[in-house]
């Protein structure tokens, strides 16, 4: 029936269409409600790791070479002494910059390809479990009663207060700024410049344009972000800004339960890492295809140990990096060490981006490369 589908997702989003475009793949039925209209924008970083090109394929999106640029690796550098920096490539495949509303509108072709129905501008505002193993969700389209609903309605979920996974305190937050430049980029990695105020995303995202997230721990006195980097600010002197600023709030927040009866949480929704991490399109990607795996054999409590899996190597890495941006003095050091010993960052690379297996010991895991990083 139109309004009893197999699967109903609170968000259209990312994290919801992946998780609309996977279900669709298993052939259930699927709709979408969502408050906006798209397509839909957020300010981030627009750059996809290897991991989450990878998650795009298995959902069978592959967007064209003229609707992105690659990029090979990660370069770190210290904003006010470009001389320290540190680099590394990806060991398997490249990764990806592409605009955060092209990539919208690829996910939102893909799912209406497969028969995916969509209610914009609809709220979910009440949810009721019946006695037949049915949700009924009181919309403002009207009633739906699914089998399964999956809340993707990002960090501020109505879903999850709906069915009492709130969590509070929420976390460490921190404040993002997207702004696109229009020039010819000098590179094929992203670059992370380190400064006391927080960090610059620089990434290529086609042959003349480049997009710049800024990251602070607390809104900055200033508009001039570039002067807040000096080695940036002196690349782009010949670049025009395009388009409008953007911000966000970037959270690091961690639910413990995931899941309720027929209803899980997906993406943000679900618990964040910080953007430093880069992680957050590939965890909701991956966390999408486990969701649906798991309803495809009516166990979500399956969901809920692969969402704890795939979030385990983010969380960790995120605190890590975290600790750089909360402390200047270890971050000059770290950067220095990297410079000192260029084995070091290709090696923690591969470990952030699970080209490697995340090992805490033995000579080439993670202890022995911080010890050796803070032995510098």
């Amino acid at each position: 029936m139109p309004n009893s589908p197999d699967l109903l997702i609170a968000g259209g989003g990312p994290a919801g269409l992946a998780t609309a475009i996977a279900a669709a793949c298993q052939g259930l039925s699927v709709v979408v409600t969502d408050s906006h209209r798209p397509s839909i924008d957020k300010a981030c970083g627009e750059g996809l790791m290897p991991s989450a090109v990878e998650a795009l394929a298995r959902l069978g999106v592959h967007p064209d070479t003229t609707e992105h640029t690659p990029f090979r690796g990660v370069r770190f550098l210290d904003a006010t002494a470009p001389c320290a920096s540190a680099q590394g490539l990806f060991r398997s495949a490249p990764g990806i910059g592409i605009r955060r509303t092209r990539l919208h509108q690829l996910l939102l072709n893909r799912a209406h390809s497969l028969g995916v129905r969509f209610h914009w501008q609809t709220t979910v505002h009440a949810v009721e479990n019946t006695d037949d193993g049915f949700i009924v969700a009181h919309t403002t389209a009207g009633l739906f009663r699914p089998r399964y609903l999956a809340g993707a309605d990002g960090l501020h979920s109505r879903i999850r207060s709906l069915i009492g996974l709130e969590q509070i305190p929420y976390g460490r937050s921190r404040i993002g700024i997207r702004q696109h430049y229009a020039v010819v980029p000098h590179t094929d990695l992203v670059e992370v410049y380190w400064s006391p105020h927080g960090q610059a995303y620089v990434t290529p995202i086609s042959a003349s344009e480049l997009c710049v997230a800024f990251v602070y721990r607390s809104r900055p006195s200033t508009r001039d972000h570039l002067s807040l980097f000096p080695a940036l600010e002196a690349r782009l002197c010949r670049a025009t800004p395009i388009g409008v600023t953007r911000g966000a709030i970037t959270l690091t927040r961690s639910l413990r339960q995931v899941t309720r009866g027929n209803i899980a949480l997906v993406g943000d929704a679900s618990g964040s890492v910080d953007a430093i991490t880069g992680d957050g399109l590939a965890l909701c990607f991956q966390q999408a295809l486990a969701l649906v795996q798991s309803i495809s054999v009516d166990d979500l409590s399956s969901y809920q140990q692969a969402h704890a899996r795939i979030s385990r190597r983010p969380r960790l890495m995120s605190h890590l990096l975290l600790l750089m941006d909360r402390y200047p003095a270890l971050c000059a050091r770290v950067l220095r060490a990297f410079s000192r010993r260029p084995s070091l960052f290709p090696d923690l690379l591969s470990l952030h981006s699970g080209e490697e297996p995340l090992r805490l010991l033995g000579s080439g895991g993670l202890l022995a490369s911080l010890l050796c990083l803070l032995s510098f």
